[in-house]
């Protein structure tokens, strides 16, 4: 394919500026991003020829591999393309950029944020007092959610659940069963139970 040498030295540059490039795999986007003015095609077929290009293997080396300039990955209809150290070299080279000049791939960075505070006794901070939250505790009762009560008022509750559901058979109209949570501790005999599913 033929490329503008001046887009090729956009590219190139962008790609040694950043050390990582990114193309939608669309070859008839006109614009590759705001920040490179060059045809989203010319970009994906530079980056293919870096992929496929890098230094000859050094045929001392018992089993010599492809070394490449670039390493591509592709995702999601995206081409990703991430500059190899030899890569480096040769875009310095290509680009004449001096030595010191890295990608920001390459920069170290300040530490942005405070170091983190020292842990105190407390293992899990200042959470203040967050009371009985009593998850998945309460009881159902017929009216609505009680709070958490003792044995004898879930069997109380169970005792008027049994009894409301035989005032309504012998009416002739089922009641709806009341549904009695125990908790774990707590176990309900052998009426009680009979009268939650009966009733």
């Amino acid at each position: 394919m033929f490329v503008l040498k001046k887009d090729r030295i956009a590219v190139y540059t962008y790609l040694f500026n950043e050390g990582v490039i990114v193309a939608q795999k669309d070859f008839y986007k006109a614009k590759h991003s705001d920040e490179l003015d060059v045809h989203n095609n010319v970009v994906i077929q530079l980056m293919k020829g870096l992929h496929s290009m890098g230094p000859p293997p050094d045929p001392t080396e018992k089993n010599p591999e492809i070394r490449r300039y670039v390493k591509q990955t592709y995702a999601w209809q995206h081409y990703y393309w991430y500059l190899t150290e030899d890569g480096l070299e040769y875009l310095r080279n290509y680009l004449h950029i001096p030595k010191d000049v890295v990608p920001k791939t390459r920069q170290t960075r300040q530490a942005s944020r405070p170091a983190r505070p020292e842990r105190g006794d407390d293992r899990y901070g200042d959470r203040g007092d967050r009371g009985d939250r009593g998850f998945g505790r309460e009881k159902r009762v017929e009216g609505g959610l009680a709070a958490r009560s003792s044995p004898a008022t879930a069997s109380a509750a169970a005792s008027a659940a049994a009894a409301s559901a035989a005032a309504g058979m012998a009416s002739g109209v089922r009641a709806v069963p009341a549904v009695v949570l125990a908790a774990p501790t707590e176990r309900l005999g052998p009426a009680e139970t009979r009268a939650v599913l009966l009733g």
